[in-house]
């Protein structure tokens, strides 16, 4: 199984929050995870943000950014390309979507017509799960 992982799954793969458990469990079982390149600012913006929000001590997240950055090479990581961009915007305007939620749902339509197979995309914000099933992605979590 491939998995696309937006950055509201990627971060709970690092911290502990409601519904990480599952998304460790996809992980587990994926032969691949999938990623947009965008989601390594976002995710290092979520962790830094909850330091400020006294969720995660300096210390916790110094070993936090350590796993993290190990483990990023590891996903196959979906630049953002020129056509990736163009499919984000029409996205964006035919469905309503922010910005980054755009370019994470083009990043899965885009690995899912390269590849030719199915793509498991898993994001945690509502909108996007909608917009995802509509544009035929499965959706899972």
């Amino acid at each position: 199984m491939i998995l696309y992982l937006d950055t509201s799954a990627l971060v709970k793969l690092y911290f502990q929050e409601v519904s990480s458990e599952i998304v460790i469990e996809l992980v587990k079982k994926s032969e691949i995870v999938a990623t947009s390149r965008l989601a390594y600012v976002e995710a290092k913006a979520a962790f830094g943000r909850k330091r400020e929000l006294g969720e995660l001590s300096s210390e916790d997240l110094e070993k936090l950014m350590f796993e993290f950055e190990r483990d990023w090479p590891n996903y196959l990581l979906i630049e953002v390309s020129p056509e990736v961009v163009s499919l984000a915007g029409d996205l964006a305007v035919n469905h309503h979507l922010r910005a980054y939620d755009a370019l994470h749902l083009s990043s899965g339509l885009w690995l899912k017509e390269k590849t030719g197979l199915g793509i498991s995309f898993l994001t945690f914000d509502r909108n996007q799960k909608m917009v995802a099933e509509k544009e035929s992605l499965k959706i899972v979590g």
